[in-house]
């Protein structure tokens, strides 16, 4: 807006120069004076424009401005109940306002983390990569069923029709895809009296680091591999994909490949990687095409990311090994799998269990679950291997 006035500014005060230069001191005519006199208001009209925008846009700096330090304060109070609590237990508690109570504590004794060391361990667990890294994450604030519909319409295609002639009729045919939400918790993390009294001692960033890694390793491995249980677990990404056969000799070749990228229609290859353990890509690396040239493709001088028939991969430790029966190859579009995290992560400070052994515990519990959303096309395949190794 600020930018289109300014324009319009000089474009006036330009025809205003033109003007005057056009006079040259004569005289004007009634006509000219009057186009004189229309051109002056309306540069004095968007000057005035200018100036309440201006002063629109300052006052909106300066509220949002506010706003960022008043988050920028907040932050850092509930960071400090949040390390108090973690060091002194719900003794802290009774040094908090009522409305600081009601942020930093929940139901059945836990405690919630403040949202900013709560990303951290969300962001921790990305970080470590596999499916969490590449799939939709899904925050809810209720932890009920989340349905998300599905509809396979590639069946229905327009008809050439006469003039005046019956359209038939299709009905849709619409399902969906449940996701629950399934209770994690940590194993207990034991600190001693001694280290909670040390003042170097970080122990909101141990706490983030180990519960981060914990969900991880759960959430990674359940997402990858789990089969579906509609009562106890998620379903795996692995399960749930489409199956294609890879050739009878216990390895993977670049026909694999090719056959497994073949399973997902191509109106997903847009967004589609494959996904594969570390050892699966130094297998891959080793491949070559019918030329005799690596089928892997580092692109080091470009500075992309490498790639294998011109698609990215993700790697995931919890993809399987190449054998028998096993499917060590994954390919598709990943945002198709669907992760539900419900309320971030919760905390609890054990303060009499460990007591006999001068320690506190600490345990961490999240709600998720996980799905592949797939309406019949097919968005994810995997490779299995058909034969023992040769």
């Amino acid at each position: 807006m600020l930018k289109k006035l300014i324009e319009k500014r000089a474009k006036l005060y330009a025809q205003i120069v033109e003007q005057r230069d056009k006079l040259n001191g004569k005289t004007a005519s009634a006509e000219e004076q009057a186009a004189w006199d229309k051109l002056m208001t309306d540069y004095r009209n968007v000057e005035a424009e200018i100036i309440i925008e201006e002063r629109r846009l300052e006052t909106e700096r300066l509220s949002s401005q506010n706003a960022n330090q008043e988050n920028e304060r907040r932050d850092a109070r509930e960071r400090e109940i949040f390390r108090n609590i973690l060091l002194h237990g719900n003794m802290a508690l009774s040094q908090l306002t009522p409305e600081e109570r009601t942020t930093i504590t929940g139901t059945s004794g836990t405690n919630l983390m403040p949202k900013s060391i709560a990303d951290k361990i969300e962001i921790a667990m990305l970080a470590a990569g596999g499916i969490m890294e590449v799939a939709d994450v899904i925050r809810t604030t209720r932890g009920e069923d989340l349905g998300i519909p599905t509809l396979n319409d590639t069946s229905r295609k327009a008809t050439i029709v006469s003039e005046y002639s019956d359209v038939s009729l299709a009905a849709l045919t619409f399902s969906q895809v449940v996701l629950k939400a399934f209770t994690y918790r940590t194993p207990i993390m034991p600190i001693s009296w001694e280290l909670l009294q040390d003042s170097q001692f970080d122990l909101e960033a141990l706490l983030v680091d180990q519960l981060g890694e914990s969900f991880n390793r759960a959430l990674n491995d359940h997402f990858t591999n789990a089969a579906y249980n509609a009562t106890t677990t998620p379903r795996g990404i692995v399960s749930a994909a489409n199956n294609v056969a890879g050739a009878a000799t216990g390895s993977i070749s670049a026909d694999d490949l090719l056959n497994l990228m073949g399973g997902v229609n191509a109106a997903y290859w847009k967004n589609a990687k494959f996904m594969f353990n570390q050892t699966t890509l130094i297998h891959i690396m080793k491949l070559k095409d019918e030329e005799g040239r690596y089928i892997w493709n580092p692109d080091m001088a470009g500075g992309a990311r490498a790639s294998i028939f011109g698609f990215g991969y993700q790697l995931n430790p919890d993809m399987e090994d190449i054998a028998a029966t096993k499917n060590p190859v994954i390919f598709g579009d990943f945002k198709k799998y669907k992760v539900r995290i419900v309320r971030g992560v919760n905390y609890m400070r054990l303060n009499e269990l460990l007591a006999q052994n001068g320690a506190v515990g600490f345990l961490g519990f999240c709600r998720a679950d996980g799905a592949l959303v797939d309406a019949g096309t097919h968005p994810v395949s995997k490779l299995t291997v058909t034969a023992a190794a040769q």
